[in-house]
């Protein structure tokens, strides 16, 4: 069963990367890179707000990019695939966590991975290094972890 949940992560995310294939950098993407490849990385930038969002791994992110060339897409995508699978992993955990190794753990864990709700973070790069890399694998592990806890 947990090899099933592996093979839908997997399969969500290829589907992912297939439609990321067909999308580039828009709107607060060219800030963001612009931003790292002008300033250095340091701690003062790293929690500089952006519009109101403090986003110290986001700003990682776009250094990462900067660091495979300014606007190099194929970096930015590696990111959200990443981020992406690690999402559904922890969802995965998080779900044989809480109801143990059934096969109906697999219709919540493919709605996640089709929810509509990550499109617009698996879709444009500045709203998927804000969304995907803090709240949600680390929210979902935690959520497994002190239910473990709890057993």
């Amino acid at each position: 069963m947990v090899l099933a949940g592996v093979g839908l992560v997997v399969a969500g995310t290829l589907a992912r990367t297939v439609l990321l294939g067909r999308t580039w950098f828009y709107l607060d993407d060219f800030a963001l890179i612009t931003q790292a490849n002008d300033h250095p990385l340091a701690w003062h930038r790293l929690t500089e707000p952006y519009f109101g969002h403090l986003m110290p791994g986001g700003r990682l992110l776009a250094d990462l990019v900067v660091a495979g060339g300014p606007f190099h897409y194929g970096t930015a995508l590696a990111e959200l695939v990443a981020l992406y699978a690690a999402c559904g992993l922890a969802t995965l955990h998080l779900l044989v966590t809480l109801f143990g190794p059934r096969k109906g753990v697999l219709v919540p864990l493919a709605y996640f991975l089709a929810s509509p709700l990550l499109i617009p973070a698996t879709a444009w790069w500045a709203a998927g290094i804000n969304h995907l890399p803090s709240p949600r694998p680390g929210r979902v592990g935690r959520l497994g972890a002190g239910r473990a806890l709890l057993q």
